[in-house]
C-alpha cells in the first residue's frame, strides 16, 4: 500500500490492536454469512456463502462436506479469504490467512449444532450427518492480514471513519506500528 494513502496513515496511527479487534468483531457479528473463497488448482478463485462456526480469537473454524470440492482446492493451496459485510450497513471485512482441515471427532463435536445435520443428510448407517460421519470436517483459517471498513452515514453524505490494516507474519506474530503480540495471546 502506497505510503502517502491518508486512510492506510490513518489505520497504522489511529486505533490500538484491541480497538481493530473490537470493529472486527462488531462486523463478523452483524454479518450473516461470510464468503470463504479458494483457489482452485487451475489458478481459478472460488467463492461460497459460509457462517462460521466459531470465532476463537482470530481464528475463524467453519464446519464443511469434505466431499466438496473446495478440500481439493485447500489441498492445492491453502491460502484462502473469509470477508463479511453487514447488511444494515456498508461495514465490511475481509481475512486473508492460511486454511487447516481438522477432522477431530471431538473438535467437530464441541462445534456441532443440530441444525447442521440437513447439510450433510443421512445416507447410510456410517454417513449419518452426525459428528461422527467421516464426510464432516472443519476449516480453520488461521489470519495473515485483515482489512476492514466502518462507515458513518448520513442522510447526505457518507464518510469513512475507520479503515484498519493489520498483517500476522507466518511465524503468528501481529506485525504492526506498535508491539507484537502472538495469536494465542489474543
Amino acid at each position: 500500500m502506497a505510503p502517502a494513502d491518508p486512510y492506510t496513515a490513518k489505520a497504522s496511527e489511529d486505533a490500538s490492536l484491541d480497538q481493530k479487534k473490537e470493529e472486527l468483531n462488531k462486523i463478523t457479528k452483524e454479518s450473516k454469512f461470510s464468503m470463504l473463497t479458494s483457489r482452485s488448482s487451475d489458478g481459478q478463485l472460488h467463492s461460497r456463502a459460509m457462517s462460521p462456526a466459531s470465532t476463537q480469537g482470530l481464528v475463524y473454524s467453519f464446519i464443511a462436506n469434505r466431499e466438496s470440492g473446495k478440500f481439493d482446492e485447500l489441498s492445492n493451496d491453502p491460502n484462502v479469504n473469509v470477508s463479511f459485510s453487514d447488511p444494515s450497513s456498508s461495514d465490511w471485512a475481509s481475512v486473508a490467512g492460511t486454511a487447516k482441515v481438522n477432522t477431530n471427532v471431538e473438535d467437530i463435536k464441541k462445534l456441532w449444532s443440530p441444525m447442521l445435520k440437513s447439510w450433510f443428510g443421512a445416507i447410510d448407517e456410517k454417513h449419518n450427518g452426525e459428528p461422527g460421519d467421516d464426510r464432516i470436517a472443519i476449516i480453520e483459517v488461521i489470519p495473515t492480514e485483515v482489512s476492514l471498513n466502518r462507515f458513518r452515514t448520513s442522510a447526505y453524505f457518507c464518510e469513512v471513519t475507520d479503515l484498519h490494516f493489520f498483517r500476522i507474519d507466518p511465524i503468528r506474530k501481529l506485525n504492526l506500528t506498535f508491539p507484537l503480540k502472538t495469536l494465542s495471546e489474543m
